[in-house]
């Protein structure tokens, strides 16, 4: 079995944001090629390893896929890493158009960002989820409010058709 960026970062797969960010700090530190005993190319491997399942989990969207992708036999990726179908292009092209309809929003990225770069990332995945969430509700809300006038409908379809009989 392939161990999984969870068992990189020695996390459950339930752990939450600051017990993820608090794993990768710990394991950095011990794992960093200038502070481990390991041989420095086995080292570098595992920082490796350990930056790219931090990078991963940190990001609410990349962790939702991943978890996706979990629950087949091969562990393969859900989303391609690479592509116009990749997770990175949907959020960069879902990105460019939230800027469209709200240019200031690059504008506090970009000072998030100049002080701490997961800030901006963590800024910019809670704005597309929430953006995204926001949109599924209304859509929710819009086939619910067309089942209520399509249901009355039905019932007066199928009482005429008793009433035939």
């Amino acid at each position: 079995m392939k161990s999984t960026y969870y068992d990189i970062l020695e996390v459950s797969p339930q752990a939450e944001d600051i017990v993820i960010r608090a794993a990768y700090r710990a394991l950095a530190q011990r794992y960093h090629p200038d502070k481990s005993s390991e041989p420095k190319e086995s080292a570098e491997l595992r920082m490796r390893a350990i930056q790219e399942a931090y990078e991963v989990l940190s990001d609410p969207v990349r962790r939702v896929a991943y978890d996706a992708s979990l629950s087949g036999d091969d562990h393969q990726p859900y989303f391609p890493s690479t592509g116009p179908h990749s997770i990175a292009n949907l959020e960069a092209q879902a990105w460019e158009i939230l800027l469209r309809l709200h240019p200031d929003l690059g504008s506090n990225l970009n000072k998030l960002e100049a002080n701490q770069q997961h800030l901006g990332k963590t800024y910019r995945s809670l704005l597309l989820e929430l953006i995204s969430e926001k949109l599924l509700s209304r859509l929710v809300k819009s086939i619910c409010e067309e089942m209520k006038d399509i249901e009355p409908q039905a019932k007066l379809t199928d009482s005429r058709k008793t009433n035939l009989h």
